[in-house]
């Protein structure tokens, strides 16, 4: 595990023949978009089946985003794209809205917990001078975000198949029915369980693995604190801009959205604001107001 700390390296996409992906809408993607606009049972079950059953013997497949970057379309998560196309090919529109409003031109965006790259890939795609450190520990994710850094031809993202967390070591990932809810902790019963490395910002900054972030997107179904804690050092000297989701997960994870707020306080200082899910507003976070239902908070550096 120590050696890995120096030699944690960025993956590298396998080779692919760009030339056999296509975004011309197959019968079954087709079936899969239908289900989930229309039915109200199964939106999500139904599109995950119809993509383990019968996506693998097709034309490899890709969606184009709002803003034109492509998604290499991972089967088991037929369920996500099928979203995003029924949802102006977008996925959190809000957060993505509120990592545009603070990215840099020439800046470093860290997405911890990028699932199928939408923010990722989008990002990279709108900030070309710019460099997209991605995090996703689901292998198959890890992968396809890699493919699909090779069909937008972007060099300008790095992506890191592995969990990250307080301190380096290893830890087990718990698979759900839903990619998206993928966690350190168990959701459903019946998760699949992994193994997987894990990495602390801050010790991949001190062996010179990652540049300095601008700008954090943090989304790891409870791990959020875990992950802050790694990267203490990290905030503390360069104040990045933070969002982070802050929801029902804390409670398996038991700590509170307060805890979180304390420890970014802790490494600088910083003002918080509810991201709005309507209208990708920020609200002031204030003690009046504290337990509004917003689950994504954004950490901003006061100069």
């Amino acid at each position: 595990m120590e050696s890995y700390k120096s030699n944690c390296k960025p993956l590298i996409c396998p080779e692919i023949n760009v030339q056999e992906w296509s975004e011309k809408h197959s019968f079954y993607l087709f079936l899969a978009k239908f289900w989930n606009r229309f039915v109200p049972r199964g939106k999500g079950r139904i599109p995950r089946i119809i993509g383990r059953l019968f996506y693998k013997q097709l034309t490899r497949q890709y969606v184009t985003t709002c803003f034109g970057a492509v998604l290499a379309v991972e089967p088991n998560s037929l369920d996500v794209y099928v979203h995003i196309l029924n949802n102006g090919r977008t996925w959190n529109r809000h957060v993505l809205n509120c990592c545009r409003r603070f990215m840099k031109e020439d800046g470093v965006f860290y997405d911890i917990g990028a699932n199928v790259g939408y923010i990722s890939l989008e990002m990279a795609n709108l900030f070309q001078h710019s460099t997209v450190i991605s995090f996703e520990p689901q292998p198959s994710l890890a992968e396809c975000i890699a493919v699909s850094c090779k069909l937008n031809s972007l060099k300008n993202i790095n992506v890191f198949d592995v969990m990250v967390g307080e301190s380096w070591g290893e830890a087990d990932l718990f698979i759900g029915s839903h990619s998206i809810h993928a966690s350190a902790v168990a959701r459903e019963e019946k998760s699949n369980r992994i193994k997987r490395v894990v990495v602390s910002v801050d010790d991949l900054m001190e062996n010179k693995v990652i540049p300095p972030p601008d700008l954090i997107k943090l989304d790891i179904e409870g791990g959020e604190l875990a992950a802050l804690l790694g990267a203490g050092k990290t905030i503390g000297r360069y104040q990045p801009t933070i969002i982070f989701e802050t929801d029902d997960n804390m409670t398996r994870f038991h700590y509170t959205r307060q805890d979180i707020l304390d420890a970014i306080l802790e490494m600088g200082t910083y003002e918080f604001f509810f991201l709005s899910v309507e209208n990708s507003e920020l609200i002031p976070l204030s003690a009046e107001n504290k337990s509004l239902d917003y689950s994504d908070i954004v950490a901003r550096p006061i100069e």
